[in-house]
């Protein structure tokens, strides 16, 4: 195999680390984990979720981890969440 052969079969590999979109040759965006509004939008609906199975005690923590300062952040439904885990929980004057 020659040389040349070798680097167009290791060139999308090293772009995927480097971080460019093989398909365009454009920077990769930043993920969900950097912007702080993705990271409060994905915790909600995980904290959904686990309210959902019954989870309440996980879905506590979830909730907690959540900067209610974040701009654009779902506050409603923040404190919809926070008061169901609460009242399943049977804490009534925190609900």
């Amino acid at each position: 195999m020659s040389r040349a052969a070798i680097v167009l079969l290791l060139l999308p590999a090293t772009l995927l680390l480097a971080g460019v979109d093989v398909a365009s040759g454009a920077p990769k965006k930043h993920s969900a984990a950097d912007d702080p509004k993705a990271r409060a939008q994905n915790l909600l609906r995980v904290a959904s979720l686990l309210v959902r199975d019954g989870h309440l005690d996980r879905a506590a923590a979830v909730l907690r981890e959540i900067d209610i300062k974040t701009k654009g952040l779902d506050r409603a439904r923040y404190h919809t969440l926070s008061g169901l885990v609460a009242l399943k929980r049977r804490d009534y004057r925190v609900a």
